[in-house]
């Protein structure tokens, strides 16, 4: 077929071939390919017969094959007529540093371009298959929900248990009237009838038995809370590695999505110059044929267009890119093959892009999953170390301690609320107002404990230091305390601090400004 031997004609049978393939073999990794049509099948069907683990390790060469940057918007029209071509050249120049990061070879390589295009929709299939193999958020809402189950259990049994306690020591007590020890039998009846409702657990004994039962349920449930616990944090600690490699981007999903917005966006913007230029082209040669302009005037605004056209493909920040590309202005049936050519590669990109997208969007969604469910972790962990303080169990209050350290380092979680958190759960009480409102030992205990917490769960000891100056003196942020004018003074409580437990060097001064910015300063 003559057809077959122009440059055209190979272009189109390379870039079928290349997009059937690239089907046919489904989410196989389709390589680098510049040697024409012919090689492209069986090059395809080689890489389809290799194993998984084979096609998984060509996955890391590949992210390469397209650039990355910001890309850039050009609006293109039709300007009509003479008066309309001065700004028409206006619009070619306004393309040029929108154009500055594309990177296409030119014509003489289109057949490579096209391979890349294609074969890059492979490799963003295998990355797609790959990073969703490696999901470590499936399962953790479902865990976290029966964590959370299981300690909002372990909470409700406790308080029954210690309510049961009360209620026969007010039987029991000489004092008691005769109709508060019939309110505290009734009630006794009462939790009898949730623990078989809820628990169902029918207790044919006397009351003065009912608080063993209780008790031994209560050991069972902190016994299943702890267990929920501990496989919540085994899914969190297991997708901590590759949640940071999410947060980092390791795997070059979110640079490979802006990377293909940008490349389809400078494909769209040489397009659309090109596209100009021939109309801009075509309309002096229409005004040149109806005599509105001169010859010496037509060819000034031609040269000017030319001169225009090819700053645009020259003028970039890696130039030597653009020269093969730079259309042969006099030809103006070239310039069209160009445009189809460049509209082509754009609509070739589309699949990629797509799947790019839904790769970074998947990638968005991890992250979120598993931040949210590590705060779900801390926050249970924070039930589990109240009810273990009110129970005595301060072995199990210390690895409640532990849990939360490890999911609030697990995703970065805030640390002073979780600090703050801890200590209230410690100390038995509601919360900072309580604590500001009771002083003396009760403000002291939680002092101590939220320095603790604070250095356990990762904070430097300027944040520290700082964090406990502020509670110390009954503010909740700097910038309230910045408006009562104290923050000076809370900065000074902090260094005095910090420098008497040995948290930071005498030659170190922390210095706290009115938005809460923290540094440590000489």
């Amino acid at each position: 077929d003559a057809k077959a031997e122009t440059t055209a004609g190979q272009l189109q049978i390379t870039k079928n071939n290349l997009v059937e393939a690239g089907r046919s073999i489904g989410e196989t990794f389709l390589p680098t390919i510049a040697n024409g049509s012919t090689t492209v099948k069986d090059f395809a069907q080689g890489i389809a017969d290799m194993s998984d683990e084979g096609k998984e390790k060509l996955v890391g060469v590949a992210t390469g094959l397209v650039a990355v940057g910001a890309g850039a918007k050009v609006v293109s029209s039709t300007a009509k007529g003479i008066g309309g071509w001065i700004e028409a050249v206006g619009k070619i120049k306004a393309a040029s540093p929108a154009l500055k990061s594309f990177g296409v070879a030119g014509l003489a390589a289109a057949g490579t371009i096209t391979a890349l295009t294609a074969a890059y929709i492979g490799v963003e299939a295998v990355r797609k298959k790959v990073i969703e193999s490696r999901d470590y958020t499936l399962g953790l809402d479902e865990e976290a929900q029966k964590a959370e189950t299981a300690a909002e259990a372990y909470k409700k049994l406790s308080s029954l248990s210690k309510e049961v306690d009360e209620l026969q020591v007010k039987i029991m007590a000489a004092d008691s009237s005769k109709e508060e020890i019939e309110a505290a039998k009734s009630r006794l009846q009462e939790i009898k009838k949730i623990l078989a409702d809820e628990y169902n657990l029918n207790i044919e004994v006397d009351d003065h038995e009912l608080d063993e039962a209780i008790e031994k349920l209560t050991k069972y449930q902190a016994l299943t809370a702890r267990d929920s616990e501990n496989d919540l944090k085994d899914s969190i600690i297991s997708g901590k590695a590759q949640y940071q490699d999410d947060v980092n981007d390791k795997n070059g999903t979110e640079a490979n999505y802006k990377g293909l917005i940008e490349k389809r966006s400078n494909l769209l913007n040489a397009k659309n110059a090109l596209h100009d230029y021939r109309e801009e082209w075509q309309g002096l040669n229409e005004e040149l044929g109806k005599g509105n302009i001169s010859q010496d005037d037509y060819n000034k605004s031609l040269e000017q267009l030319k001169q225009d056209i090819n700053d645009v493909f020259k003028n970039g920040d890696v130039a030597e890119r653009y020269r093969d590309m730079t259309p042969n202005v006099d030809d103006i049936e070239g310039v069209s093959s160009q445009i189809e050519f460049l509209a082509n590669e754009y609509n070739g990109l589309e699949e990629a892009t797509n799947a790019a997208e839904a790769a970074e969007n998947n990638r968005q969604e991890r992250m979120k999953e598993y931040a949210e469910n590590a705060k779900r972790m801390a926050d249970n962990a924070a039930t589990l170390l109240a009810t273990d303080v009110q129970n005595g169990n301060w072995k199990d209050a210390q690895k409640d301690i532990e849990d939360m350290s490890m999911a609030v380092k697990a995703a970065g979680l805030d640390v002073d609320y979780y600090a703050q958190k801890a200590a209230i759960a410690q100390n038995g009480v509601s919360g900072l107002n309580e604590v500001w409102q009771k002083g003396g030992d009760t403000l002291n205990n939680f002092m101590n404990d939220y320095i603790k917490n604070s250095q356990e769960f990762g904070a430097s000891a300027a944040q520290t230091a700082a964090g406990a100056a502020l509670i110390q003196n009954g503010f909740k942020d700097f910038e309230s305390a910045a408006a009562d004018g104290k923050l000076e003074l809370i900065n000074e409580q902090a260094n005095q601090l910090a420098h008497s437990m040995g948290m930071v060097p005498e030659n170190k001064t922390i210095k706290i400004s009115a938005e809460g910015d923290i540094s440590l300063i000489d």
